[in-house]
């Protein structure tokens, strides 16, 4: 009798099945979905968390000091400051924390707002939790008036800054900007002369001329003294060496009898004697 077969029978080996490619898609938009969300949570509560700690008592300014002002009110630069750090950024952050306040725009606003201001630097002390305002004014160097007599005050670089009624006993400029113009705040006078001006000022008062009245006429001006003598120059000629010609001239010349010394032609000077 023939025995069975002992043939091992195969062992059936499961198989994970296959995902449609359907199905596997499906699969990966909820895990993009779920990454998605997951990243957009994230960033809406570290955003909500910078707002909330902005607005903390931990990082609130504590002072605001103002130093060096003179004549510009502390109220009314801490007004200033105030209207400008009120309203948070974007509606979601505290200008008025230690570390967000607004430098730049608080120097710039200031400067925009009062004239009189010449130079702004703000500090921050983190620790203290302090802001640190130093104001730097103008200072007034002379005068400009118009023909009706209204005046305004100029610093040393010809920028008019503030008006005032009255000469002060001060240089007093004329000419150099559009005589036409409604308001001349915040415009310099004859920038590209106004230096030199300066100078030649300062230049006549060596020699014992005091200068009352300095006339801008385009690149000429016409400079009358405290003595009452005038004196025509071209700015746009070597000024020294016209203050040294013009010693040399008025030691020859009795001055009580002259009206006007002209100096703008470099080999010649003219010179009107008094009528009386």
């Amino acid at each position: 009798m023939w025995r069975g077969s002992r043939r091992v029978k195969p062992v059936a080996v499961k198989r994970s099945p296959k995902l449609s490619k359907s199905k596997f898609a499906h699969r990966r938009k909820k895990i993009r979905i779920l990454l998605t969300a997951l990243i957009f949570t994230t960033f809406v509560c570290t955003f909500m968390g910078i707002s909330w700690l902005s607005f903390s008592n931990f990082l609130a300014v504590k002072e605001i000091s103002i130093r060096e002002n003179v004549e510009v009110k502390t109220v009314a630069i801490e007004s200033l400051i105030l209207e400008q750090t009120k309203t948070p950024k974007w509606y979601m952050f505290s200008r008025q924390n230690i570390l967000s306040f607004p430098r730049k725009e608080v120097e710039s606003v200031l400067l925009s707002t009062f004239p009189k201001i010449d130079n702004v630097s703000i500090k921050r002390k983190l620790f203290k939790k302090e802001i640190e305002i130093l104001i730097q004014e103008r200072q007034t160097y002379a005068l400009w008036c118009q023909e009706n007599g209204e005046c305004y005050r100029l610093d040393t670089n010809g920028f008019a800054f503030e008006r005032v009624f009255g000469i002060e006993g001060r240089v007093v400029f004329k000419g150099g900007l559009g005589e036409s113009r409604e308001d001349v705040m915040r415009v310099s006078v004859s920038p590209e002369h106004f230096s030199n001006a300066s100078t030649l000022i300062d230049d006549l008062s060596g020699i014992g001329l005091e200068t009352s009245i300095f006339s801008f006429e385009g690149s000429d001006a016409t400079i009358s003294l405290e003595s009452g003598l005038e004196i025509k120059v071209a700015m746009d000629k070597d000024l020294k060496a016209m203050v040294f010609n013009l010693e040399a001239v008025i030691e020859e010349l009795n001055l009580e009898e002259i009206q006007y010394i002209d100096m703008r032609f470099e080999k010649r000077v003219y010179y009107k004697e008094s009528i009386f």
